[in-house]
């Protein structure tokens, strides 16, 4: 979508959007955090680490079977990490943190940066020269070890993301609004070029001093492309476009690589990023965390930690764990009020039977991740995912047994209207279907090779199929027939819903919702609702549902639909699946074993804090909201802390930096004056000692 047909939906958000600030929604698992991991990297098949949010910097020996932690000395979020070999290495991240080792990570000390920007990505030459990029345009170099740290002149403003030397003297970055800088004497002075200012470049790697290639996305992630140099980067030419959106990129010496993005996709080059090769994954995230040691052994991870090793070339992926006792959950169901499941990596299953109060972890019998879980009454519950897996209980979840799927495919949605009838869908167009409760499982011709990931039916004669490329399809006689593709975007749709044969909502990238009233025969798009990924939408009603999604966005509607409002969810990790009982009860689960429940308590039982002195950190929703041009931000302080408050464009870009000091324990209240800048959706962000909290504020002109 262009900036112009953006805007003008604005007017119309005015009746769609509000923000409920009594949303009621509360950790209900084992644990709710950001998505912990930024930044990854090998050094050889078996010794690598990986680095994330508040300062954690984990460890493996054994190619990544297990991790361990490593104090960093820090409670900052780290977002790149480099080694030049098993014992010096460097890591960088927001605040300007800067952590240098020189036993393997066995101890980290602190380095002075000099700035306060997010340093975004480095890289090293040998164990004296290293650069890092950062926002703001801000670059810096060290010629000692990082000993001392330099900014170097760059003449631009906008954020960078990467940065690829291959001698002392020739380097390139890249950045936002297409930019991409160039130094042929190590810094001291940068060239800039626009390759195309309304993408966002997010890596740029060469396999030599001639040959290079960045990948990119657009702001909205709808799709990516590739950009080749084979003259030192003087001139870039268009590589293969229409791909997904790609965040990340390693090049060979001989032209030969790999990159990575949006939807689990995985490419592989051998020209220098001229064209890709598409390597299957079973992974349909966010995929911007990758290391390759060559073109046979490498490992890539969503920020969740779904990381996945091949030492084939990425003809086989296997999945290990970097973020051991914290589940990544990928679906979760309820048959009442009280029973529920929750499903997610390395055959995990949690079961409650008090509403979600508590979890108990149950033996399913598999170490495949899964996907889908579906617990339909009477104890009878199934969940599938990777290779073929569908295990199914009787029993509300305390014994579950094997069946027979016959593939081996990914399968990543599961449905039943009966306890004898129901489907699966998967990779390859897959669908499945059984009538004997589960225990065997029949193909149907779905006409499509594209990944199905949410499969949905209202009886046994009437259900649809969603999944990416805007693959929709249907069905009235049970699958006997499947009619479509029908394509009104070529966005990927994650989940669809029906409260009846003729109603029904799906969400997609992007924040796409389509909406028909028909069967299924025409699509509506609410457009501007989120930016952000809509992963899951279910309803309890004809008039109460959910959409959930990226950055932790929970999206309520009371009235069908037609107008959606922002409920403030408490978490910023990327919640994946949703499920309700009623109007008042609902449930959605996410990476880092997020788990959380909606009780929907009247506003007017609320009872008001203190406000003279807080008992615990907290960020209010900014007032007003919508706002222009100017909105207060309210915080609270439990204890003297070094406090950073931040806006951020939704594609991550800080747009306004609010405070950046000590305060005293106490509440706070800041004005941001966005006069400067386009409407849309923003984040702002806290951080205030190991309290870390965002919301969305929504700007309209």
């Amino acid at each position: 979508m262009t900036m112009k047909s953006t805007l003008s939906f604005f007017p119309l958000l005015l009746f769609l959007i509000h923000f409920d600030a009594y949303s009621q929604w509360s950790p209900a698992g084992p644990s709710v955090g950001a998505n912990p991991f930024d930044w990854m990297q090998f050094v050889n098949p078996s010794t690598g680490w990986i680095v994330g949010q508040n300062g954690l910097i984990r460890k493996t020996t054994d190619g990544g079977v297990h991790w361990f932690d490593q104090s960093s000395g820090v409670a900052d979020e780290l977002t790149g990490v480099f080694f030049v070999d098993t014992s010096r290495g460097w890591s960088c991240g927001r605040g300007g943190v800067i952590l240098n080792t020189t036993n393997g990570g066995a101890s980290w000390l602190k380095q002075q940066s000099g700035t306060q920007r997010l340093c975004r990505a480095m890289q090293f030459i040998d164990s004296l020269y290293g650069w890092i990029v950062c926002d703001s345009g801000v670059v810096l170099g060290t010629t000692n070890g990082g000993a001392s740290w330099s900014r170097q002149a760059t003449q631009i403003t906008s954020t960078l993301n990467s940065v690829s030397f291959t001698s002392i003297q020739n380097g390139w970055a890249s950045g936002y609004n297409g930019v991409l800088l160039r130094t042929t004497n190590g810094g001291t002075t940068w060239s800039t070029k626009i390759v195309d200012s309304t993408l966002i470049l997010w890596w740029m790697a060469f396999g030599d001093s001639m040959h290079g290639c960045v990948v990119a996305s657009d702001p909205s992630y709808s799709f990516g492309s590739s950009f080749t140099t084979t003259d030192g980067g003087a001139t870039w030419t268009a590589g293969q476009m229409s791909l997904p959106a790609l965040f990340i990129l390693q090049l060979f010496p001989n032209n030969s690589g790999w990159t990575a993005g949006r939807g689990g996709t995985v490419l592989k080059t051998t020209n220098g990023g001229s064209t890709w090769t598409s390597m299957e994954i079973p992974i349909p995230y966010w995929l911007s965390l990758s290391s390759f040691i060559d073109m046979t052994t490498g490992w890539v991870s969503d920020p969740g930690g779904h990381l996945m090793k091949t030492t084939d070339g990425g003809s086989t992926w296997n999945p290990q764990s970097a973020l051991p006792g914290v589940i990544n959950f990928s679906s979760v169901s309820f048959a009442d009020a009280h029973n529920g499941l929750a499903a997610g990596a390395g055959g995990t299953i949690l079961s409650t039977t008090d509403g979600g109060t508590s979890w108990n972890p149950v033996e399913t019998g598999t170490t495949a991740d899964l996907w889908g879980v579906l617990y339909r009454d009477n104890g009878n519950a199934w969940a599938c995912g990777n290779n073929g897996t569908i295990v199914k209980t009787t029993d509300g979840g305390t014994h579950w047994h094997p069946c027979s799927s016959g593939t081996n495919n990914w399968i990543g949605a599961i449905d039943f209207v009966n306890a004898q009838v129901g489907w699966c869908a998967g990779n390859e167009g897959t669908i499945l279907k059984s009538t004997d409760g589960g225990e065997h499982w029949n193909s149907q011709s779905s006409g499509t090779t594209s990944w199905l990931v949410s499969v949905n039916f209202v009886d046994t004669l009437n259900g649809w199929a969603v999944g990416n490329e805007g693959t929709i399809l249907h069905t009235t006689d049970g699958g006997v027939h499947w009619y479509g593709p029908v394509r009104t975007t070529n966005l990927a749709l994650n989940s669809v819903f029906f409260t009846s044969p003729n109603s029904g909502w799906i969400v997609g990238a992007s924040g796409l919702m389509l909406n028909t009233t028909d069967g299924g025969h025409t699509w509506q798009t609410q457009s501007g609702i989120s930016y952000g990924d809509l992963n899951a939408v279910t309803f309890s009603d004809s008039n109460h549902g959910w959409a959930v999604g990226a950055y932790g966005t929970i999206l309520y509607t009371s009235n069908g639909g037609v107008n959606w409002s922002f409920q403030s969810s408490g978490a910023s990790t990327t919640l994946n699946s949703a499920a309700a009982f009623d109007s008042t009860t609902a449930w959605a689960v996410g990476l880092a074993g997020t788990i959380l429940k909606y009780n929907g308590v009247d506003p007017i039982s609320l009872t008001p804090k203190n406000p003279e002195m807080p008992s615990a950190y907290s960020l209010d929703q900014n007032y007003p909201n919508p706002f222009n041009p100017a909105t207060t931000i309210r915080y609270s302080v439990a204890a003297r802390s070094h406090v950073v408050l931040e806006v951020f464009s939704i594609v991550g870009q800080m747009v306004a930096e609010l405070v950046n000091g000590d305060k005293e324990a106490g509440s706070y209240e800041v004005v941001f004056d966005a006069s400067k800048l386009a409407s849309g959706t923003y984040l702002y962000r806290i951080q205030a000692g190991n309290f870390v909290a965002s919301k969305k504020l929504l700007l309209i002109k």
